[in-house]
């Protein structure tokens, strides 16, 4: 889905089911931090930042702490901009 054309939703999905299935599997970081990228794609913002500090903080080692830390910057300041909808959510 992530991969093939799906959209943002049911990507999240796959890559949820995926966490669920293998919670300690290989690819785990990977899922991980493409999770983090459909969550930013969403504009699910305040959930995309919690999953992308880990990786900024380097709990999956150094291979995407820096585009984690780029990205968090991003949203960061889409968020300041009003552009997160989930803090709407957060409100209501």
């Amino acid at each position: 889905s992530h991969f093939d054309g799906g959209t943002p939703p049911q990507t999240l999905v796959r890559w949820d089911e995926y966490l669920a299935a293998y919670p300690a599997g290989h690819y785990v970081p990977e899922a991980r931090y493409n999770r983090a990228l459909t969550l930013v794609r969403l504009g699910d913002y305040s959930r995309a930042r919690v999953a992308l500090e880990r990786f900024a903080r380097g709990d999956y080692g150094a291979g995407r702490r820096s585009q984690a830390r780029e990205l968090l910057e991003l949203i960061a300041t889409d968020s300041a901009d009003g552009d997160d909808p989930s803090s709407e959510d957060e409100v209501r």
